[in-house]
């Protein structure tokens, strides 16, 4: 590589599987190489004084993907640098899971990562329906605020 040139890393790529389910909400695995990774704790429906938002899960969904979206800024990175999201939904059906992948999809759009959606019988704090955790793959440029 001539000097001065920086060759960009690879972005995540989807790994594809023979034979495997193929589904547009999620990839089957996603393949990170030359990449900081960034684990991001749940993210839920409290506003900054932890206050519960919203009484259904469309509402807390949506909280808590603006919630996942202002930490991931805050390193750098963005919904498309997710390479996995585990979702889990208090008293899961599947109008449940319906509604959440509605809310999904308008902020993922095509962008599919590993992802995993866990009926559980509460959330640590009453009144909250969804909880998002997440992996994200953060480009080398992109310098995370130093660990305190």
């Amino acid at each position: 590589m001539p000097d001065g040139v920086e060759c960009a890393p690879p972005a995540p790529a989807t790994v594809a599987v023979a034979g495997g389910l193929q589904s547009p909400s999620f990839a089957p695995a996603v393949l990170v190489r030359n990449r900081a990774l960034l684990f991001v704790s749940g993210q839920v429906a409290l506003s900054s004084t932890g206050e519960v938002l919203g009484s259904n899960l469309a509402i807390q969904s949506e909280q808590a993907f603006v919630s996942l979206i202002r930490v991931l800024t805050a390193a750098q990175a963005g919904l498309r640098d997710v390479v996995q999201l585990r979702v889990y939904v208090v008293d899961l059906t599947v109008e449940r899971r319906n509604t959440f992948l509605a809310v999904q999809h308008r902020h993922l759009g095509g962008h599919r990562p590993a992802h995993t959606l866990v009926g559980v019988v509460a959330l640590a704090r009453p009144g909250l329906v969804v909880e998002l955790e997440a992996i994200a793959a953060v480009p080398p440029a992109s310098q995370p605020p130093a660990w305190p």
